[in-house]
């Protein structure tokens, strides 16, 4: 089964290229890597050409969500694996979530909150500012308690 891995990303001009690079290394034959520039007013984009993944360049900052509709619409992927692009996903667990989705699963999302012994260090206060915290688990907690879930990180 191929992958589409799908960043979007505004202005992470310093984060992008190290996270491609890292990236990279997991990415079998028919895999592609495609990240989306949402508007950034930074070098984001230019640093992204100099990479080894198929960009999408939007004039306009729409916002994250427009960002990743603009990536689905030209994956071209049996699966579909979205991560940040400020390097809070590690490209190790890629292969550890699709793995879950050939076992079965229809769905399989990451946690940035669950303590991890390798991955201990991975999420600080700083990476999240705290209104996108309360979203984030006000969010999550409406999904747990709609669909009988134990998610720890809907975003």
């Amino acid at each position: 089964m191929s992958k589409s891995i799908i960043i979007p990303v505004y202005n992470e001009e310093g984060n992008i290229g190290n996270l491609i690079e890292k990236i990279n290394p997991f990415l079998e034959k028919d895999d592609e890597l495609i990240v989306v520039d949402d508007g950034s007013t930074d070098n984001t984009e230019k640093e992204i050409k100099s990479k080894n993944c198929e960009l999408i360049s939007l004039k306009q900052n729409k916002g994250k969500g427009f960002a990743m509709r603009a990536g689905i619409d030209k994956a071209k992927g049996d699966i579909i694996v979205f991560m940040g692009g400020d390097g809070q996903d590690d490209p190790y667990e890629i292969d550890i979530l699709t793995n879950e989705l050939k076992n079965g699963y229809d769905y399989v999302i990451g946690s940035r909150f669950l303590n991890d012994n390798l991955l201990d260090n991975r999420y600080t206060n700083k990476a999240i500012l705290p209104v996108n915290e309360f979203g984030n688990k006000s969010i999550t907690f409406i999904i747990n308690v709609l669909f009988k879930k134990n998610i720890t990180d809907s975003q």
